[in-house]
């Protein structure tokens, strides 16, 4: 060792680790930063899932970036979200289409950044859908997380922009003192009083019954997120735009999870162009899919005016399709077996 330099017993280095990382656990909803929102949950078996906000406070032409992460042991699987936000004055854009990657030591990551645009000033409080995963830990049931509401503030434009409304100039702010450092044993002190909760919290829980999420089938998943997009009754709001955007998703989805199909990657020509040498779904299914796809195109790209009623009719046809094509297998496999 050089002289001159003492170095720290090793035990108590491995103290002060211990002390941060049980900080870290306790740590359950903390600000992303001074205007930002983070949340983070931490599952048995290792998952961490995180819902973050890069703003809470922001004009009618600004909007809000929101990020969901689940981290957990490969493999990892998450029920796509067709809308992130339980809210019908705000507008929404997916910017990602989401996938599990791989991170090292046998984890992997999924995460889906979504960007929000306020329709109106003033206060409002933002609910967003829950995320149901698994991973390698627990790879026969899903965990479903929740998140709590979010408020937010949504300020008008500038009324007066003239100089004379500018605050002056203020002098250079000078650095706060550095503050002194804990001493290790209140640090011992704060790990042991952690300890402490958590053991309380482990025993008031041991014994209470597993909460066991079923696995929803493609159709169930696909008629509870129709369900959900028809309560909030955009078309009445004005926001065909993003009526037509949600129920597409949701079919695109459907039709990756019941029959491999890799809707969400492809646009519209060319998913049906790939759809015709597929013998997924019967001639007749795919008009009526191209029917549908290419009127919520209309909506999305060509901003095409449809009342409520026509989109009610378009609601109506994405339900129908997905009960007529659940049982697509013992349909084709009678007209194999009617086959010369």
């Amino acid at each position: 060792m050089k002289a001159g330099v003492v170095r720290a017993p090793l035990s108590v280095v491995r103290c002060q680790r211990f002390i941060v990382s049980l900080l870290a656990l306790l740590l359950i909803a903390v600000p992303a930063r001074a205007d930002g929102y983070k949340e983070t949950k931490k599952r048995l078996g290792g998952a961490v899932v995180t819902l973050e906000l890069d703003r809470t406070t922001l004009s009618l032409s600004e909007y809000i970036l929101v990020t969901v992460t689940v981290e957990g042991t490969a493999p990892l699987e998450v029920e796509p979200i067709a809308s992130l936000l339980n809210a019908r004055d705000w507008n929404e854009r997916r910017l990602n289409d989401p996938k599990p990657e791989p991170l090292p030591n046998g984890r992997a990551r999924w995460q889906q950044v979504v960007r929000v645009e306020p329709a109106g000033k003033g206060e409002a409080t933002l609910k967003f859908a829950s995320v149901r995963f698994r991973d390698g830990s627990n790879v026969k049931e899903w965990v479903e997380q929740s998140w709590a509401s979010v408020p937010v503030t949504i300020t008008s434009v500038v009324e007066d922009v003239s100089l004379a409304s500018a605050r002056p100039a203020t002098a250079i702010e000078e650095l706060p003192p550095l503050p002194e450092p804990w001493p290790w044993l209140t640090w011992t002190g704060v790990a042991l009083f952690g300890l402490l909760i958590l053991a309380v919290v482990a025993w008031r829980l041991r014994g209470r019954p597993k909460s066991v999420v079923m696995e929803l089938t493609p159709r169930q998943w696909a008629e509870r997120e129709l369900e959900r997009i028809a309560a909030l009754d955009l078309p009445a709001e004005g926001a065909v735009e993003r009526y037509h955007l949600l129920l597409s998703d949701v079919l695109r989805h459907y039709l990756e999870r019941r029959f491999q199909l890799r809707a969400p990657e492809r646009t519209t020509p060319e998913f049906l162009d790939d759809l015709r040498g597929s013998s997924a779904l019967p001639p007749e299914q795919q008009e009526r899919l191209a029917e549908f796809l290419r009127r919520c195109d209309l909506a999305k790209f060509a901003r095409a005016e449809f009342s409520p009623e026509d989109c009610r009719e378009v609601g109506e046809m994405a339900k129908a399709f997905v009960r007529e094509t659940d049982g697509n297998e013992r349909l084709l496999g009678e007209r194999g077996a009617l086959a010369p």
